[in-house]
């Protein structure tokens, strides 16, 4: 975005394609944008995962996971981001620096569902929690000797922390957390899927 600010009206791009509704967001905010009039992206892309007044539209969705350690967490302990924030996992959250717009529609998204004050509230039990200094790129986080086990997939947000030293490729896995704004992209996919397989005579 930062090069096409600078290119201004001499820009040779048309097409803006990046990833995350937040940098979609600035990039209008930074008036990279022109409204698009198109019958085919309207019919085809919900309200809610394109721009009110047609600057951008989301063409895929990302789920937001957590990594947990199975030696150490069972699944079935995992619920939500907001549970996240409690007591019970003091010492073993790893975080992403607060300045990446990952983070930061991750909190947009707690704030449409929670409201303001519950979501700040959240964000600063995550932060109570903290078993180390939040890292500043996924590059740092995944290359940390305290974070070799994790593997980043599409985009996690939190990620348990489980420290051990004597076993750094501990085995992973991934946890959908709860949301009305995640069940939303799982119908938007489901329902794509099912136009898609009836276009195709209702084969598998």
């Amino acid at each position: 975005m930062q090069r096409l600010k600078a290119e201004g009206a001499g820009t040779p791009a048309d097409l803006l394609l990046t990833v995350d509704a937040g940098n979609l967001w600035q990039a209008r905010q930074m008036q990279l944008l022109k409204p698009v009039k198109s019958p085919v992206l309207e019919a085809n892309i919900p309200t809610h995962l394109r721009d009110a007044d047609n600057y951008w539209f989301g063409l895929s969705v990302r789920a937001r996971t957590i990594v947990y350690n199975t030696q150490r967490v069972k699944p079935e302990q995992l619920s939500s981001y907001q549970d996240l924030a409690g007591a019970k996992w003091k010492k073993h959250l790893c975080l992403r620096t607060s300045k990446k717009v990952y983070n930061q529609s991750l909190v947009a998204m707690l704030i449409a569902e929670h409201g303001e004050q519950k979501t700040e509230d959240i964000v600063r039990g995550w932060v109570a929690n903290l078993a180390t200094d939040v890292f500043p790129d996924d590059v740092k986080m995944i290359g940390s000797h305290r974070g070799r086990a994790v593997r980043r997939r599409h985009r996690q947000y939190l990620l348990l922390w489980p420290p051990d030293a004597k076993a750094p490729d501990t085995a992973v896995k991934l946890f959908l957390a709860g949301s009305i704004w995640q069940w939303r992209a799982r119908e938007y996919l489901r329902r794509r899927f099912d136009r898609a397989r009836q276009a195709r005579g209702g084969g598998d």
